[in-house]
């Protein structure tokens, strides 16, 4: 058998959609599993163990971080090549109609979904929207539960990644940079601006954790966007135990967090990256932020929710931090 996990998200969610694949090998020994997602997403996926085939493509119906819609030829595509694997079944995680008409299009005879904003009638098993779990992850596997008439431990369903060849040799290299010294990653930042960790209080939890955790290495990954903010903060940056990679790609970013013994976020992509990667994971969530939906989901992550980034002190987090140590 040949199964479809169609992910056409954002890197978080792409990260996410991996805790279908262990479930569904196990259920139908011998079968290949292949996910569809954004471009920009894919690249985290690199080195996902248990994943046989990767399709990447822009949606030409929706944005990505940093860039615009994805054009409408690359998509087709990509269309045609998915087609032309033959996948017998496909699991449309999400509810724009648009990615089961792709399924149908790529003639894919069974297409499991959530039958609602037109997708009903493009489906032929749809789990009703109202019926969706208390997170992402409940909702994905609901749809391997509909197509296989089981009941999965949810403790048990967890997203993974693994390192490829190019991020094993980029680990290595981290490793000689940090000198041994215990590793944490911190990213203070997301694409909202209110879900936004302000970097000056960043900066303070850096020093704090530095008079917990001698001989501790932090390490700070930004996007193109935060550059300027990080710059306002160099003084308190400019730090012996404080490095800021020249390179911040994704690959770079799996590569020095399968070194981590702790990563502190808010709810964006990279705190999912780092809990599938099995390290530890303390969530910061802002007033304005839906985390418990969407929160990284693996063995050792915990949410830190306060109304106010202002109000959240350098020693509460710190706290927490310690508790996952």
């Amino acid at each position: 058998m040949r199964f479809l996990i169609l992910a056409l998200d954002n890197l978080g969610d792409a990260v996410m959609a991996t805790a279908a694949v262990a479930p569904i090998k196990s259920l139908s020994p011998g079968a290949q599993v292949g996910l569809w997602t954004k471009a920009y997403s894919a690249r985290a996926l690199a080195g996902q163990p248990d994943l046989d085939r990767l399709h990447a493509s822009d949606p030409f119906w929706d944005a990505a971080p940093g860039a615009g819609r994805g054009a409408v030829g690359p998509f087709l595509k990509t269309l045609l090549e998915v087609r032309r694997q033959d996948y017998d079944a496909a699991f449309v995680l999400g509810t724009e109609w648009r990615r089961a008409l792709c399924a149908r299009l790529c003639g894919i005879p069974q297409r499991i979904g959530y039958g609602m904003r037109k997708s009903g009638p493009l489906l032929t098993l749809s789990v009703p929207w109202e019926a969706h779990g208390p997170h992402t992850i409940d909702d994905h596997l609901a749809l391997v539960e509909l197509y296989f008439k089981v009941k999965l431990d949810r403790a048990a369903c967890l997203p993974r990644l693994g390192l490829s060849q190019d991020e094993t040799a980029l680990r290595d290299k981290a490793r000689a940079l940090l000198n041994g010294g215990p590793v944490v990653v911190l990213h203070p930042f997301s694409g909202e601006p209110l879900r936004q960790w302000p970097i000056k209080n960043c900066c303070a939890l850096i020093a704090e954790l530095s008079s917990r955790l001698p001989g501790s290495r932090f390490v700070l990954f930004i996007g193109p966007k935060d550059e300027a903010l990080v710059d306002r903060e160099a003084a308190a940056l400019r730090r012996g135990n404080v490095w800021l990679p020249e390179d911040q790609s994704i690959a770079n970013m799996k590569a020095v967090m399968s070194l981590a013994r702790l990563f502190i976020g808010t709810d964006s992509g990279p705190g999912h990256i780092a809990a599938a990667l099995g390290v530890p994971v303390l969530s910061l969530a802002g007033p304005h932020s839906q985390v418990e939906k969407h929160r990284p989901w693996g063995k050792a992550v915990r949410l830190l929710r306060t109304g106010s980034w202002e109000r959240l002190a350098a020693s509460e987090i710190a706290d927490a931090a310690q508790g996952l140590l």
